[in-house]
């Protein structure tokens, strides 16, 4: 998904937005085995990776910031 709208979408802005997408979903996933796989394993409910994925969801905005702020070269 992220390597198709890198090809066709013509800015900047939306040429960083598309990948973020598919790492957006395989942390999202990655996250859901890690807690189920936790939760299976203690017999309990374990939710402390929930603190890795909002770290990430709120350090990716911060990093396409710094990314646009960034002089293009032309």
């Amino acid at each position: 998904m992220g390597a198709l709208g890198l090809v066709r979408l013509q800015t900047f802005y939306e040429r960083v937005h598309a990948p973020t997408q598919g790492a957006a979903l395989g942390m999202a996933l990655i996250l859901a085995a890690s807690i189920v796989s936790f939760s299976v394993a203690e017999q309990r409910l374990v939710l402390r990776d929930v603190l890795i994925g909002l770290f990430l969801t709120v350090t990716t905005p911060v990093t396409l910031i710094l990314l646009g702020r960034v002089p293009r070269l032309h």
